[in-house]
């Protein structure tokens, strides 16, 4: 069901079922939540939107939106591999680690014409734990760290682990390393580009970044939002979400269907490995994710209707 909303023109979504994974290529400029925000517009305030990982403001490049009942596999999404590429600008560390920052380190040292690149990415290639920047989103007794920051507050983040899976430096032209970079979900690359720095002795500050990847998602199939005018839009820039969570898949009937979306248990045996996770389809819609119990028996651990 769609009304029509006579102060903008638009539709709006009433119907929480509005259920869409949308891919953004996002401009350096706005935040996540302005995305998110245009969104709204476009879909109304009952539908719920939110997001897949947010992208810091300078930042560009994929952004995974979900709608409806799709927001419950946030946190399936945020903890997936992420692809990278960016800029390091030697010389120099900003409090935000990033081009956006204020200058608070200024290298006395002159800056190498020629740098060890197969040293540096052996390194950050060891990396299995990393300080997450002060300027972050991460809480600290429920306060975001880059509110305690700017009120000059000393706070002292928690290590956290990391992966890194490639990385290459493809071109270093005095001041500036470029390079591509795959790493695990929750990786800040500004804290990259200080390991890096720390690595050579030299302040360095992420100048430039774009995500280009989001496990096996490229860029190459996201959408400007300024493209986005209508939910008819929308609709046709929507992909399937096992595009993205890669999860094996289990047809269901009516039956286990009005089990499932109670939250009980089915019986049911599919080819595959004891507390697999596994997605649930009826009638060719996506309904739930489930775990396969010891007994043959399917858990549901997220219901998307």
């Amino acid at each position: 069901m769609v009304l029509t909303r006579a102060t903008t023109g638009y539709h709006s979504v009433t119907n929480s079922n509005f259920n869409r994974c949308l891919l953004i290529d996002k401009t350096p400029g706005i935040t996540t939540f302005d995305i998110i925000r245009k969104l709204r517009v476009i879909l109304g305030n009952k539908l719920k939107i939110g997001h897949g990982g947010t992208l810091d403001p300078f930042a560009s490049g994929l952004v995974i939106i979900l709608t409806g009942h799709y927001t419950k596999l946030q946190s399936f999404i945020q903890h997936s591999q992420k692809q990278y590429e960016g800029t390091i600008e030697l010389g120099y560390e900003t409090d935000t680690l990033d081009i956006e920052g204020e200058k608070v380190i200024i290298s006395k040292n002159t800056i190498p014409e020629t740098i060890d690149i197969k040293a540096i990415e052996n390194h950050v290639l060891s990396l299995k734990e990393q300080f997450p920047p002060k300027f972050s989103a991460i809480k600290v007794n429920g306060t975001p760290m880059y509110k305690l920051a700017r009120k000059k507050v000393d706070v002292k983040p928690k290590k956290r682990e990391i992966k890194v899976f490639e990385f290459n430096i493809h071109n270093y032209k005095k001041p500036y390393i470029h390079f591509n970079i795959t790493v695990s979900g929750g990786t800040y690359i500004r804290s990259i580009a200080k390991a890096i720095g720390d690595f050579i002795k030299i302040p360095s500050t992420l100048v430039e970044l774009r995500r280009t990847g989001i496990n096996e998602i490229n860029i190459k199939k996201a959408v400007l939002l300024d493209n986005l005018k209508s939910i008819k839009n929308i609709e046709e820039s929507s992909i399937d979400i096992n595009h993205l969570l890669k999860l094996p898949v289990c047809e269901i009937d009516e039956i286990m269907f009005n089990r499932i979306k109670n939250g009980r248990d089915i019986e049911t045996n599919p080819d595959i490995s004891t507390d697999e996770t596994i997605l649930l389809k009826y009638k060719d819609k996506f309904v739930a994710i489930g775990t396969k119990l010891a007994d043959n028996r399917i858990h549901p651990k997220k219901v998307l209707v």
